[in-house]
């Protein structure tokens, strides 16, 4: 398990490094509407920061691609890309999310913050009702994912941050180029904020066909989803 988790997550998981927890939030599921595709809570992983770094953060966005159709995202739904049932209760991270000083000189010491991605769209869509597919609710609700996410985190101290980065690989680099100017929105005024994506600038040119295969995939998930309420008006 955590060797493929580790493959589609951009990072490699470790046994040597400290174990971040897994908060899921179940009040949020119902409160908010921040469900994942098969409608289970959504949630994150965190390890604390110490010493003189506690009041900075890095929030790393989780990638993993993007369901389509319908029937796509049914078959996602049955994984941890679209359900946080999948998910250990601690994991560890290396590279730039690790706790090791050797490894992770710059960052060992903020808190991370590891958001779980179980909506298929780039935490952008929102549609209230539940699709029916094989008789089974799928749930788009990615934007509300990552506004309780938000909410939940201010609660537990990063309201107080003078320094947050927010990141994600792949799918969660899309998240982070969408999302930029909203996390910063949600953010205290005046702290020193920056965004970083990797990988997550996808080229809109006609493939080797010459169809424009990309824009066909990505306005289909944009309608699908409604993606348009978790999008900042200028870039629409």
């Amino acid at each position: 398990m955590k060797t493929t988790l580790s493959l589609l997550f951009c990072l490699a998981l470790t046994c040597q490094a400290k174990n971040m927890n897994r908060v899921l939030l179940t009040d949020a599921a119902t409160s908010k509407g921040a469900v994942c595709l098969d409608g289970s809570p959504s949630g994150y992983f965190i390890r604390n920061g110490t010493g003189r770094n506690t009041d900075k953060w890095i929030l790393h966005q989780m990638g993993g691609g993007w369901c389509f159709n319908e029937t796509d995202c049914y078959s996602r739904s049955k994984t941890y890309l679209g359900s946080s049932k999948f998910y250990p209760a601690a994991l560890s991270f290396s590279g730039f999310l690790s706790d090791s000083q050797d490894v992770n000189p710059d960052f060992y010491d903020w808190n991370i913050v590891f958001i779980i991605y179980c909506d298929g769209a780039s935490f952008a869509g929102y549609v209230e009702e539940p699709y029916k597919v094989n008789n089974t609710p799928i749930y788009f609700r990615g934007f509300n994912i990552l506004k309780a996410v938000l909410d939940d985190l201010l609660e537990k101290g990063m309201k107080n941050a003078n320094e947050v980065i927010l990141t994600g690989c792949s799918a969660g680099g899309l998240a982070t180029y969408v999302h930029a100017d909203f996390v910063q929105s949600y953010l205290p005024s005046g702290i020193k904020y920056r965004a970083m994506a990797d990988a997550g600038y996808f080229l809109d040119i006609p493939n080797v066909d010459g169809r424009r295969a990309f824009y066909g995939a990505m306005n289909g998930v944009f309608k699908l989803q409604n993606v348009s309420g978790g999008l900042n008006e200028d870039c629409m």
